[in-house]
Formats: structure tokens, C-alpha cells, sequence
């Protein structure tokens, strides 16, 4: 792997880098930059990327900050009822409000993105604390933030998943998914058909930075999906699973339908919110980057099944790191990927056609025109073949690729260009169509990650296997045959850094998950390691510890995923207590802890994770998180012994409630009731008047209290929100708990009611009061929250 270096990069940008100043950072006398910078512009000039007499205007737009944009996300029926109540709730003062002598202007909506439900803002963080009205929209938009309701994303940011296509029933994967607002957007496609409960498709969110793993996990599982599984892996050298043991007459394969590779890049089209990248920008960004970049492409191509559809993506405007790139990866498939023509999607997006033609500039600022050029003078260096136009560029299609520039919509920079699989791609596909070919010098069989659906129903490629298995350590596993020619030759540690998207391999990483690129980088595979068994410890013998058939065979870090089987004692309470319907997969219910016996959590992943989770060669995986808590254990036991001592999650409650008998079911028929419920803490059945009458009629235990604006009885009541509300409690004795923590009660309560809930002084204060005492408070800056 070579040495280890501790010098950080000065030009590999990581994303969503919080220790940046991302609004103001040239208002601080500490983060004070000049922003110039002559190799820039000198280099962007000559590369051509925008008629000349437009230069000036890029190059001042540049220094402008960005302005700040979000969405709402969620079901498109919950977002645009959040949508509505943002317009009516908050625009109208803001329209009558003045600071410093001039008028606010209000949010505005991106002319391009979908049913309104993307918004950019110029207000900054000294405007806000000016203004009451402001100091309460602020509040609005930090909770619903909080609570998930609310994304903040940059504009240009949001393209990539908008042109992926992702449909319920695909497979996805993120390859380069850290910090998470794209895999946010996936993740809401995936769960766009309101009337389904659990999407068949799945969402693999992965990073190659353990720690921004972690953060991964925290952002992506706000929108509470059962759908989502967070990897660790280099995504050049993401690993390929069989879903069938190799010794069965049959060898099903799984590939994906759909895969975004937003990659690593040197961000210099975020310099309106990055200023540091003005001092520390240099050619040699692109040279590293290319060789990243490009198998990382090509990786996503032989993943992806025909007929699938990748999603390329950078903030940058060097050719070298975006045209480059997909030329070369689509010379190398030989006709089988083809760039989209999406010009008649998004419209109201003002975007550039893709370049055609380049230069490549070396680090001592000698251009070359071809890789002839770079031979005539010398040796090569940092510079390969593949960053040079290829002589039949006119044929590949680049001008389809989108390049977005800052003074055409007022946002950051970016590139995005749209592939199909159309035909076999790799030594994936060349097995899947039976040409199993001997393969050796590290050329194994091939194996791949692949979720395949059709008419909305999860299917898998089944290949007959009527050839003699080979041996295991005359075999290493495919990577897709990424051409050597592809893979970086310099060790990735020296273009690294806790500033990046970590580039290298972890010393932890085992020779299972390397064996995805040894082919290109001759990595030497231990053969008695392959002799070994999933299970299996240092010493070759089995391991007990871990179930071999309903868990994963487990070599991560991380606890094991362990499946319950259904007739598991707490399987069987649960399924009996709270009459969970025969439809539901009860063979999805999980935990992450040992021994199975009494679990502190009950999870759930969706069948299509299960499935990838139990396969034979999931040990591969390096999977950080996955699925949502259903149940846990009730911290006081029931006095009832008809109860089980297992309470309800809100963070399932999308999934299970709809599951639910009747009989744990508690029907509200005011509105009053239901902001007594989540405003006072452990309310006594009198003080929920009809609601606590019915509560008190069921066993103890946790149950659902469901409530439907359309058939409240109180005319009085004005409900803010149109869908059915259904939360979880603890019936006690005479009491009432609400299982929900205090963030996500006070967005509730100010959709449903308007009224705000303070934190301080516990949840049962005056309403009022806390409003005051919540607006006295120095509130973060929109860009912090957001």
C-alpha cells in the first residue's frame, strides 16, 4: 500500500467541509482571502470554456457568495403541504419587513426544479438576527431542518439525482455518497409512490471515508428508510457479491439500475462558497484527480445492468476531471455506454454543452496537445493518453453533458453528464451471457453487485453453472477488468487528506475487499486467505459466534446484522400483541447485538436488503448501518402480563402503522387533543378528554394514536396539514407518554397549530412563554442549520 503520508493535499476538496465558512467566509478578518488567483484564470482561458468576451463576467461572479438554497423533501403530498404552509406562514411579513432602509426579499423558488420544492435565499446570518419575522422563519427552517422536513443543498448540487431517474422499484448506488444530500434525493425517489409502504428497490449510500461514513448515517436516515444500506469502500474498488453459493447448480448475480458517481474533484466550482480553494488552486488538481476519477467511471459502468442508466458528476470546470473522463470510459466500452441527450429534461435549467476540445498543461505550465507532444519531450509524468481528446470525439456525443457556470443562474459550478448501458460491458456481463471463459493472471470469476427489477418485482439473473468450479486460490475476484492503463500508478495517499474524500485504502481493509482491483494494481492475494471461510477466524477454524444462515457472514468492524427468524419468541410477541398482519415480511426484522435471546432494539431492513445482507458473499460488504428501529424495549416493565413489553419507534412508524390491528389502534377526533398530546408531558387520560377515554379502554402497552384532519369533529379547529397524522405512546396506568423526542414535537406542533414549543423549562410550559423564551435566544445562521 506504501508509506502512510500525514501531509494533507492542498487541492482535493471534500465535500459539505463544515470547518470552511460556507456563506461569510470573506467577512471574518481569519478567513480573509484574496480572490485571485492568475494560474486559474490563465488556465481557463486558454482551456476555452466559454466564449472569451464572457470571461470577465465569469471571473466576477466567482467572487461573489453563493446565495443559500434548500429543499424540502419527504413524499411530494407531505413536501408541498410543508411548501404551502412555508408561502403562507412566512412570505407575507417578509414582503412588508425592511432592513436598513430596503425590503427583504423572500425565498425564491429554482425555476427548474420540480413543483416548487427547491428555494435559494440571499439572506445572510446578520439580516436574520435584525428581524423578529426573520428570527421566526429561521426557527421554522432550523427545526423542520432538524427533523429532516428541510434539506439544505446547493442549487447545481440537486441536478445529478434529478437527472438519475430512479423509480421505487430500482437499485441504486451512491458510490461517492458522503455528505449525503444526493443520497437524500435518491432515497425520496425510491419512496415517491405514497400507496407503498416498502419500495422493492434499495439504496447502497457508500463513501471510502470511514468517519464521513458515520455522518452519512446521521443525514440519510432522517428520512427513516428501511431501503438504505451504508458501505465503506473505495468506490474504484466497491466489491461484487454472488447471491447464490458457488457450488449450486445455478449462479444468480446482482447488478444495479441505477448508479450516481458524483466523485472526488478539486471543487473549483464551489469557489463562491470556498474561498480558500482561490490561494491553494494548481493545474496539477486535474492530473491527480483524472486518475481517480476514471476508474471510479468505469467501475459504475460494469456494475451497472443493460439498460441502466450512470450519473456522472463533478464541481469542477477542468475538462481533464469531467470531458476527459467520460471519453475515455466510454472509448474503453466499445459501443456498450452511451451519453444521454437530456436537453428536454429540467426545463427553466440554463446549462452549457459539453467541450470537445482541450489542451493538457503539465505542473511546470507547458501545454500539450497530444500524448505525441508529451513523448517529443520527455517522460510523461503525471500526464496519461486518456486526458486528451480522442480522435473520434465528434462521434462520442460530449456536447450532450451539461456545464453549468455561475453567472448564468446565480450558483455554484458544475458538470454532469448522463450514460446508458446498452450493451455488455465487462467480464460481468460477458458471464452473465454464458461466456465463462478461463481466466488467469489474476483475471477471476467475475462477480457483482446487481439489484434487477422489472415490472416493479425484484428478480435476480440466474446463469446455469454446469462448469467445474475452480479452485479458490487459482481465482481472484473481478473488478469489472478496469484497464491497468486506468488505474493510478502513484499511491493515492499522496493526493489524500482529512480535507478529502479519503482516496486510499484503509490498512484494516481485508484481501476479500481488494481482490476488486488487484487485477489492475497486482496486488499479490494470499491463497491460504481464500482458503478461508466467511466465518472462519486467523486460525482457518469456524467461528460459532455468529448465525451462518440469517445473518451476514460478518468480517466488518461493525455489530452483526442478525435476521430474526419468524418463529423467534420476540417475533412471536410482537406479531401476536400487535396484530401485525400476515403481509407484512416479518422475516425482515433484525438486531444488531448478541445473544439473540432478549434484543434491547428490534430493526428492519426491506427485503431487498435482506437479501443482499444473507448472501454468501456479503462478508465482502464493509457495511456501516442499516435499517430503522420498529421496536425497543420499554425501559419499566407492564404491570399487565397481557402486554409485551416492546414499545413502538417513531422512526418506524411509516412502515409498521399501516400493518397494525385495529386493536391497537386509538382513533382522535380533535386536533385539540393532539396538541395537548404533544405539548404537555405525560398527560393523564382526563387531560386528553375523549382521546384519554379511549386510551384508557386498551391494555397497557404501546399503541398508535391516529388522526385524520378531514373527520375532526371540531369545527373550531383549524388543522395547518391534510395527511393523516399517526403517532406512538405508552398507555400506562393512568398516563399517557408520547414517543417522540422534543425536535420533532415542536415541528409537528408548529405545522399542525402554528404555535411554537419552547425547549427550556420541559414540554408542559406555556406556549407562549416558550415562544418568547425560543426568540430571545441567539439563533444559529441559516448556513449552519441548513
Amino acid at each position: 500500500m506504501g508509506k502512510n503520508r500525514s501531509a494533507r493535499s492542498k487541492y482535493v476538496r471534500k465535500k459539505g467541509d463544515s470547518s470552511q465558512k460556507s456563506a461569510e467566509w470573506n467577512n471574518d478578518d481569519k478567513f480573509k482571502v484574496v480572490m485571485e488567483n492568475k494560474h486559474f484564470e490563465e488556465y481557463y482561458k486558454t482551456q476555452g470554456i466559454m466564449p472569451e468576451d464572457e470571461f470577465p463576467t465569469f471571473m466576477e461572479k466567482l467572487k461573489v457568495i453563493l446565495p443559500s438554497s434548500f429543499r424540502i423533501t419527504g413524499s411530494r403530498s407531505h413536501a408541498e403541504e410543508l411548501r404551502d404552509l412555508m408561502i403562507a406562514t412566512y412570505f407575507p411579513a417578509m414582503q412588508t419587513t425592511k432592513i436598513d432602509g430596503e425590503t427583504v426579499e423572500a425565498p425564491q423558488p429554482l425555476p427548474w426544479y420540480p413543483n416548487n420544492l427547491a428555494w435559494t435565499s440571499s439572506l445572510t446570518r446578520t439580516v436574520l438576527r435584525k428581524s423578529p419575522v426573520l428570527s421566526k422563519f429561521h426557527r421554522f427552517l432550523v427545526s423542520e431542518t432538524e427533523v429532516g422536513n428541510i434539506s439544505r443543498q446547493e442549487e447545481v448540487s440537486m441536478i445529478p439525482v434529478s437527472l438519475l431517474d430512479v423509480k421505487p422499484h430500482h437499485a441504486v448506488l451512491d458510490m461517492c455518497a458522503a455528505p449525503g444530500s444526493k443520497t437524500a434525493q435518491i432515497l425520496e425517489a425510491l419512496h415517491a409512490d405514497e400507496g407503498e409502504a416498502l419500495p422493492t428497490g434499495l439504496l447502497i449510500a457508500n463513501d471510502s471515508d470511514q468517519k464521513r461514513s458515520y455522518t452519512l448515517v446521521k443525514q440519510a436516515k432522517r428520512l427513516q428508510s428501511p431501503c438504505l444500506m451504508v458501505t465503506n469502500h473505495e468506490a474504484q474498488r466497491f466489491p461484487s457479491l454472488y447471491l447464490s453459493d458457488r457450488d449450486s447448480s445455478e449462479r444468480a448475480v446482482f447488478q444495479f439500475d441505477r448508479i450516481l458517481a458524483d466523485v472526488p474533484c478539486s471543487g473549483d466550482g464551489t469557489l463562491r462558497k470556498n474561498g480558500m480553494i482561490w490561494n491553494r488552486w494548481t493545474c496539477a488538481d486535474g492530473l491527480a484527480l483524472h486518475r481517480i476519477q476514471l476508474p471510479i467511471l468505469y467501475r459504475a459502468c460494469t456494475m451497472t445492468k443493460i439498460g441502466g442508466r450512470i450519473v456522472y458528476s463533478t464541481c469542477s470546470f477542468n475538462p481533464l476531471e469531467n470531458e476527459a473522463v467520460v471519453a475515455a470510459a466510454v472509448k474503453a466500452s466499445n459501443g456498450s455506454i452511451r451519453i444521454v441527450d437530456v436537453s428536454d429534461q429540467l426545463p427553466g435549467l440554463k446549462r452549457r454543452p459539453g467541450m470537445t476540445t482541450w489542451k493538457v498543461q503539465d505542473k511546470t505550465g507547458e501545454w500539450y496537445n497530444s500524448m505525441a507532444d508529451v513523448f517529443n519531450k520527455g517522460p510523461s509524468g503525471m500526464i496519461r493518453e486518456t486526458m486528451f481528446p480522442p480522435e473520434d470525439i465528434k462521434e462520442l456525443g460530449l456536447e450532450r453533458a451539461l456545464r453549468l457556470y455561475p453567472q448564468d443562474q446565480n450558483t455554484g459550478g458544475f458538470f454532469v453528464c448522463v450514460l446508458e448501458k446498452v450493451g455488455p460491458m465487462g467480464s460481468i456481463d460477458s458471464f452473465l451471457a454464458g461466456e465463462d471463459k478461463e481466466l488467469d493472471q489474476g483475471k477471476g470469476l467475475p462477480t457483482a453487485t446487481e439489484a434487477t427489477v422489472e415490472d416493479g418485482n425484484q428478480r435476480s439473473v440466474v446463469v446455469p453453472n454446469d462448469r467445474k468450479r475452480r479452485s479458490e486460490d487459482s481465482i481472484r475476484l473481478d473488478s469489472g477488468h478496469v484497464p491497468r492503463s486506468f488505474m493510478p500508478n502513484c499511491n493515492p495517499l499522496s493526493i489524500s487528506s482529512p480535507e478529502s474524500k479519503r482516496l486510499h485504502t484503509t490498512q484494516e481493509e481485508s484481501a476479500e475487499s481488494r481482490e476488486a482491483s488487484v487485477e489492475a494494481q497486482e496486488i499479490q492475494v494470499d491463497p491460504q486467505a481464500q482458503h478461508k471461510t466467511p466465518d472462519s477466524g486467523s486460525n482457518g477454524k469456524v467461528s460459532k459466534r455468529y448465525p451462518s444462515k440469517t445473518g451476514a457472514n460478518w468480517e466488518g468492524s461493525e455489530a452483526p446484522f442478525t435476521f430474526l427468524p419468524e418463529d423467534h419468541p420476540v417475533i412471536t410477541q410482537l406479531r401476536d400483541f400487535y396484530g401485525i398482519s400476515e403481509e407484512f415480511p416479518m422475516s425482515s426484522f433484525l438486531i444488531r447485538s448478541l445473544p439473540t435471546t432478549n434484543p434491547a432494539t428490534v430493526y428492519f431492513a426491506a427485503p431487498s436488503i435482506r437479501r443482499l445482507i444473507t448472501s454468501p458473499s456479503s462478508h465482502r460488504l464493509k457495511i456501516v448501518n442499516t435499517g430503522i428501529r420498529v421496536f425497543t424495549k420499554n425501559s419499566a416493565n407492564s404491570t399487565d402480563e397481557n402486554s409485551v413489553n416492546y414499545r413502538l419507534v417513531h422512526e418506524g412508524m411509516d412502515v409498521i402503522s399501516n400493518f397494525v390491528d385495529d386493536r391497537r389502534v386509538v382513533i382522535c377526533e380533535r386536533l385539540s387533543e393532539i396538541r395537548t398530546l404533544l405539548a404537555k408531558e405525560y398527560p393523564k387520560f382526563e387531560d386528553l378528554g375523549d382521546l384519554g377515554t379511549r386510551i384508557a379502554k386498551i391494555t397497557s402497552g404501546s399503541c398508535i394514536v391516529r388522526y385524520d384532519p378531514h373527520t375532526d369533529v371540531d369545527t373550531k379547529d383549524h388543522c395547518r396539514v391534510r395527511h393523516v397524522i399517526q403517532l406512538p405512546i405508552w398507555r400506562a396506568a393512568v398516563s399517557v407518554s408520547l414517543l417522540m423526542n422534543k425536535q420533532e414535537r415542536c415541528s409537528l406542533l408548529e405545522r399542525l397549530c402554528g404555535e411554537e414549543l419552547g425547549f427550556e423549562g420541559g414540554l408542559d410550559k406555556d406556549l407562549p412563554n416558550a415562544s418568547n423564551t425560543e426568540a430571545a435566544t441567539e439563533t444559529p445562521s441559516i448556513d449552519s442549520a441548513l
